[in-house]
């Protein structure tokens, strides 16, 4: 061998390794499988099958969303249909009563007037058939006439007037009064129905309630009295017994 070739075998066995060769000894390259590097550990699992990848949660739980259908999105004013039986009512109604007031006996069975009944010239007439069962004054300050007939017999003005009350009154239940051409004021009280307004014109023998038992009273009958244009109660016999129209029957109290 010549100096040459001796300075080179020395050189090259004096030169340091070189950090950024790959090592190449051959029990390095069998650690590392083919195609993997020492860098990139395998993320590979064994299974029953074979090897799988292993997926992150992140990107499974987007996989599994994808995945899922859709469901159509209900209209939101969507209802059920009620469905009932044929000829059925799902609301019952419940018929409405009503409770009488004390005393009332409208619902008795008119009859036959007892004892005489008025008259009338046609101009003026007694305001109802029945039994006189008191008499004005009669020992109690008793300011008209009772005459006792069967709940809804019925009054009529006893002349040509204009309807100044209708309706209740204390005492009385129901009354009418009427104020007649020539300033005289009638009264009509205890009645079950009164048949006329405040303002209506009235005429002689019209009807304009019908007997009853309202008010402080001991069975149906009508309570009449008579105040004169100057406001003075009078006997209501004497005073349509000399306009022609008569009032005549036994004197009983009611």
């Amino acid at each position: 061998m010549d100096v040459a070739t001796l300075a080179s075998t020395l050189a090259a066995a004096e030169t340091p390794h070189d950090p950024a060769t790959p090592h190449t000894s051959s029990r390095a390259h069998a650690a590392v499988p083919p195609g993997r590097s020492n860098a990139e550990p395998s993320t590979e699992q064994p299974t029953a099958q074979g090897t799988q990848d292993t997926q992150d949660p992140e990107s499974a739980a987007e996989s599994a969303d994808s995945a899922t259908p859709e469901l159509p999105a209900l209209e939101p004013d969507a209802t059920v249909p009620e469905t009932s039986a044929p000829g059925t009512s799902s609301e019952t109604t419940t018929p409405e009563t009503t409770t009488p007031e004390a005393g009332d006996h409208s619902s008795a069975a008119p009859q036959s007037p007892t004892g005489t009944t008025g008259s009338s010239n046609g101009k003026y007439r007694a305001p109802t058939t029945g039994t006189l069962t008191s008499t004005f004054g009669d020992g109690r300050a008793h300011q008209g006439i009772d005459i006792a007939n069967s709940t809804g017999t019925p009054i009529v003005a006893v002349a040509d007037g204009e309807v100044i009350s209708a309706g209740p009154a204390q005492g009385f239940g129901l009354w009418v009064r009427i104020r007649h051409d020539d300033g005289t004021v009638t009264t009509y009280g205890h009645n079950n129905d009164n048949l006329v307004t405040v303002g209506q014109r009235v005429t002689a023998g019209e009807e304009i309630a019908t007997v009853g038992n309202r008010g402080i009273s001991t069975g149906p009958h009508l309570h009449f009295e008579v105040d004169t244009p100057a406001g003075n109660k009078v006997d209501p016999r004497p005073w349509l017994a000399e306009r022609g129209a008569t009032i005549t029957g036994s004197d009983r109290d009611s």
